[in-house]
């Protein structure tokens, strides 16, 4: 096992582990914000019976007001709402037993924590390190830096400074001297599911044999928790760079 993953183990093993992670990732609902526009809207459209009105102005939002495998084919043609008069009444029918409290109360549920997780992160480092765009972040030869940059011109900037090969952009690209870090940052709730392609994504950064660059995975969750975890296993049998965003300013301090 890598010596910060061992110190992770550590500390989320015998320490105050959770108490200290919810400064990076706190659990608290934050509901979605929907502009009292419209709101008014969707209150006329229910209000006056308007079932194709009501369905559009919702399939407009981020959060439709109950789960539906049908919705995002909707979303995504909505001409296929007149085309299949039996699918919108099925969800129309459901809208309206709902009732309109309901409904509005839907499209602001708040987001799934999981969902959260990436954005959280990143307010959490852009609240500890000192971000500076490209020009800067090329010229400086001290401390610890991050680039300041949009999801694309990150990954574009990995694959062509240190021929990265990512499909997906890193959560982080930073400096230290003249130190590149290239690293993706995670927390997994569950085992499973999605949560276990959030961990192949956060290994492969890692893995990845990036020219010039150190490789991170910035793990924190269920993953460090020997018992009943397949992910613990392979930390504990692998030698890449993966911790927890607690040490990642020690780490980076090492460099």
């Amino acid at each position: 096992m890598n010596t910060w993953a061992r110190k992770t183990a550590e500390l989320a093993q015998k320490g105050d582990y959770l108490d200290r992670i919810y400064t990076v990732y706190p659990s608290e609902p934050k509901p979605r914000s929907v502009s009292p526009k419209i709101l008014e809207e969707i209150t006329a459209a229910y209000k006056k019976g308007n079932r194709v009105m009501l369905l559009n102005t919702l399939l407009d939002q981020e959060r439709f007001p109950f789960d539906d495998s049908y919705v995002a084919f909707l979303r995504a043609d909505r001409q296929a709402i007149e085309r299949n008069p039996e699918t919108m009444g099925r969800l129309c029918k459901t809208l309206f037993k709902m009732g309109l409290p309901k409904i509005l109360k839907g499209v602001k549920a708040p987001i799934v924590a999981n969902r959260r997780r990436g954005a959280q992160f990143k307010q959490w480092a852009q609240s500890h390190f000192k971000y500076v765009k490209s020009g800067k972040f090329e010229v400086s030869k001290s401390g610890i830096v991050f680039l300041h940059a949009s999801d694309k011109d990150l990954r574009d900037y990995a694959n062509a400074r240190f021929g990265a090969g990512l499909k997906k952009r890193p959560d982080f690209v930073a400096k230290v001297g003249n130190k590149f870090i290239v690293g993706e940052a995670k927390f997994l709730s569950e085992t499973g599911g999605e949560q276990g392609g959030g961990f192949e994504d956060a290994v492969t950064v890692a893995a990845h044999p990036a020219s010039g660059a150190v490789k991170v995975s910035v793990l924190d969750g269920i993953v460090w928790l020997e018992k009943g975890s397949g992910f613990y296993q392979f930390i504990e049998n692998s030698s890449l760079n993966i911790f927890s965003a607690l040490l990642l300013k020690e780490f980076l301090a090492s460099l």
